[in-house]
């Protein structure tokens, strides 16, 4: 009871001092009822990502994993290094951005450029990396406005590269506030490889983030992390062009998403849903205050490990998590490679390493 009467008075202190602070980014702020959640989840934690194996890094933050034709994983950091870890765990860094690199994928096997990856920098586009390093963009901006915050991608097998931007208004170190006003600031776009040119697929996203194409590339499944949800957008089909919601009332903040290439996908979700955001998002007024405050005065996560993974319906075939977070935490992208997933994290200075077949 302490703890509550502490919180809430820090939070009123907050709020109090915020309405000295005048900010002009508080004016797109909107009201959202966010469904209620579902009571079961608080009875699946299961401990079981408490066994995740942890490859230490130099750098911060790696957000995405990608595997190459050969088994090695690559990572890109907060410093905008991007990392190379060879099966035995030894660790070359391949080369730097000089941004903020986020999602990240190869191209198709079979592919002429199969050992290319293409990558989602947050502050400069969208980058093509060759295995000796080098670095070309693709695309800066659409129709000669630059992009936000590129967040994530996939790649068709023709060599389309199917993209988000999360926030055309607030950068990557801002993330929280766009999360905070549930700004509808996201977009979708698509890279097509044979004109080198950029298409809007999607627009008033709410923080548009993790990007899976199904196998047979009829649709393509995009997160919506402010709206604790997965949509699915139809390429092919009666239904091409049309978005829908593939699921809903995530229990926490959805990030990343990858298919395993067998019809199911597993998401991450970086932090479990704070009661006091939800208790708050159909008060736009208050929050307008809180984006008043400096972004290092806003509540941040709580530490957990949680993925999902889901089939082509939508239904959760399994559910994976660490409450306290100890061993590895904050969650944001999962690859499932051989007998083990992979996880990047926007919080560890290492990459996870989860065997799936453990007793």
């Amino acid at each position: 009871m302490r703890i509550f009467l502490v919180s809430i008075i820090s939070i009123v202190s907050l709020l109090t001092l915020a309405v000295f602070i005048q900010d002009p980014e508080t004016n797109n702020v909107n009201a959202w009822q966010p469904p209620v959640l579902d009571p079961n989840f608080a009875k699946t934690a299961n401990n079981a990502l408490g066994q995740t194996h942890r490859i230490p890094l130099d750098s911060h933050a790696p957000e995405d994993v990608a595997v190459d034709p050969h088994g090695n994983i690559f990572t890109g950091t907060a410093d905008g290094a991007i990392y190379r870890i060879n099966p035995d765990n030894r660790i070359h860094k391949l080369t730097d951005t000089g941004g903020r690199p986020l999602g990240m994928k190869f191209y198709p096997a079979g592919s002429d450029k199969e050992q290319n990856l293409v990558v989602a920098d947050a502050a400069k586009g969208l980058l093509e990396i060759s295995p000796e390093g080098e670095i070309k963009t693709l695309t800066s901006d659409f129709q000669g406005i630059p992009y936000g915050l590129i967040d994530d991608l996939d790649i068709s097998t023709s060599g389309d590269i199917y993209f988000t931007d999360a926030s055309k208004t607030y950068p990557l170190e801002s993330y929280i506030k766009d999360i905070i006003s549930h700004g509808d600031n996201g977009a979708f776009y698509v890279y097509r490889n044979s004109t080198k040119q950029v298409e809007l697929l999607a627009d008033g996203l709410f923080f548009a983030n993790g990007v899976a194409l199904s196998p047979d590339e009829t649709y393509v499944l995009v997160v919506e992390t402010s709206k604790y949800r997965v949509l699915r957008y139809w390429l092919e089909g009666p239904q091409k062009g049309q978005i829908e919601v593939f699921v809903d009332n995530l229990p926490g903040a959805p990030d990343g998403i990858m298919g395993n290439g067998q019809n199911q996908y597993w998401l991450s979700l970086a932090a479990p849903r704070k009661h006091l955001l939800d208790a708050i998002l159909p008060w736009p007024k208050v929050r307008s205050l809180m984006l008043a405050l400096p972004t290092a005065m806003l509540p941040g996560p709580d530490p957990v490990a949680w993925v999902l993974k889901f089939n082509q319906s939508g239904e959760i075939v399994a559910n994976l998590n660490d409450p306290d977070g100890r061993a590895f935490h904050a969650i944001t992208n999962v690859i499932e490679y051989k007998d083990q997933l992979i996880f990047g994290s926007l919080a560890e200075d290492a990459v996870g390493v989860f065997k799936l077949n453990m007793p």
